[in-house]
């Protein structure tokens, strides 16, 4: 009688009628249904230029980047924003791109003979990649730019390379990757930075974690070295302008929204050894927006990165919220 049941069951899922080829296409049809749906795709954005937008449905996240800088603008977290994006953001690339995590290469700020925070973020990059991981875990996009870029501001820099970032959403998090490639027959030094503009509710509601202790370059003060005071575990707050570079600093590093409960996690390359604290808190000539934002960077810059040649340099930075 069991096995009657069974063979009923059976048989209201597989009826015999149903050709070979019928039973395959529905079984393809469930297997889609249950798996985790990914996409990564490349669309015109807002003024033409090219974009990637990654999603991974399993974890509700998505990504846009855009070729314009290798500029990640856009990541959401269960529908809700985590990038601030300036309302005076343009992305026809005739400027950088003012919003999610603009990359300062080969120079980080002032600290060189290139323009503030170097060409990366001026430039438009190509587009090598978009796609799925094959077990269906990720989203991936990748862009490249290198020293045969015809843009004068790269070749202001007179040093061979070849760099990729790599932007992976995952059920992990959102992550950033630099790769540098050193193509040329004489070593180079650089600065860097993953320049986040993370949304806030309020400057003043934030907390920053793991920079306690650490000796820190003021760059509000003209440079001067001093010691971070110990927060007691109560969190860092900014309620002034703030502008300072963390000398070795924890792997790991932490923002929690005191106002959203919303707390942001960060984890950098060893290969990033300094952290960057920014907002402009109302200064003259910032933006509008001074408030929705803090900028919290993992860096190379009191220690720049040296790259032989035929070697690689790798930094990037894995963000979650929770």
């Amino acid at each position: 009688e069991a096995a009657a049941r069974r063979g009923a069951r059976t048989a209201a899922r597989w009826p015999a009628a149903m050709p070979i080829c019928e039973r395959r296409e529905r079984r393809a049809r469930l297997a889609q249904a249950v798996a985790p749906r990914m996409s990564a795709e490349v669309k015109d954005g807002p003024a033409g230029l090219p974009m990637v937008r990654l999603e991974h449905e399993a974890s509700m996240q998505t990504a846009e980047i855009h070729a314009v800088g290798a500029t990640v603008a856009s990541w959401t977290v269960s529908g809700a924003e985590v990038l601030f994006a300036s309302k005076s953001a343009v992305y026809d690339g005739s400027k950088p791109i003012r919003a999610g995590i603009p990359l300062c290469f080969p120079q980080f700020g002032p600290y060189g003979d290139l323009p503030t925070h170097g060409f990366a973020r001026n430039v438009q990059w190509k587009v090598i990649e978009a796609e799925d991981e094959a077990d269906g875990s990720a989203a991936r996009a990748v862009f490249e730019l290198t020293s045969e870029s015809d843009s004068p501001l790269v070749q202001a820099w007179n040093k061979s390379f070849r760099a990729e970032l790599i932007v992976t959403l995952s059920a992990s998090g959102l992550e950033t990757s630099l790769f540098v490639d050193n193509t040329g027959s004489e070593p180079f030094e650089f600065t860097f930075s993953l320049h986040n503009y993370f949304l806030v509710t309020d400057i003043e509601a934030m907390r920053v974690f793991g920079l306690e202790n650490l000796k820190v370059i003021d760059r509000m003060a003209n440079g001067e070295e001093g010691t971070q005071s110990d927060d007691e575990g109560a969190g860092l707050n900014v309620d002034t302008e703030t502008d300072k570079i963390y000398k070795n600093a924890p792997e790991e590093l932490a923002m929690l929204d005191t106002a959203s409960l919303r707390l942001i996690k960060m984890k950098k390359t060893s290969t990033l050894p300094d952290a960057t604290l920014w907002n402009p808190f109302g200064s003259e000539g910032c933006d509008a927006g001074w408030r929705e934002f803090i900028c919290l960077e993992p860096a190379a810059v009191s220690t720049p990165a040296k790259v032989q040649p035929g070697e690689r340099w790798i930094g990037g930075q894995l963000l979650q919220i929770e």
